[in-house]
């Protein structure tokens, strides 16, 4: 406790890795958008379900696509800042400890529930609802390199503004 503020206790970590992959608007088809999505989904299930943590930040910034030569590009999820033990969680909640006030997420991407602000608990459907934001957003700017509806077209929209 700090001035009267709650702080919370985060450790930074950095994995540097092979292969270095492109941002999510690099796609070049709607099959390699849907490829990359997929595995993005995939990774997260696997968080959640063999790891025990939440991401909590799905957005097109902490999706990668990888290339390789004569092989389908991939999806890789990063940027795990956010992210929880959901075990760890659990057990603070058993215990009657304070649980974590905190609202987390790219503001676009995030899901109405969190919109709530942060006393509302972060789920693994909160992230597939911030995945869903995301194909939303690319489905109405487009998915191609090169042929996205951008300046001219969506100008006055609302939902660019």
């Amino acid at each position: 406790m700090c001035s009267g503020k709650e702080y919370l206790l985060r450790t930074h970590r950095r994995i540097v890795m092979e292969p270095n992959g492109k941002p999510l608007r690099s796609t070049t088809l709607v099959a390699e958008f849907v490829t990359v999505v997929c595995d993005v989904m995939r990774c997260h299930s696997a968080f959640v379900n063999d790891c025990s943590i939440l991401h909590r930040d799905i957005s097109p910034d902490n999706i990668l696509v990888f290339r390789r030569k004569d092989v389908i590009a991939r999806g890789m999820l990063i940027d795990l800042d956010c992210a929880i033990d959901i075990d760890q969680e659990k057990r603070e909640k058993r215990e009657g400890r304070v649980k974590r006030k905190e609202m987390t997420g790219t503001l676009p991407y995030m899901s109405i529930n969190n919109l709530g602000g942060p006393i509302v608990e972060h789920t693994s459907l909160n992230d597939w609802e911030s995945m869903l934001c995301v194909i939303c957003w690319f489905a109405t700017l487009g998915t191609i390199s090169g042929k996205r509806r951008w300046n001219e077209e969506l100008t006055g929209c609302p939902i660019t503004a």
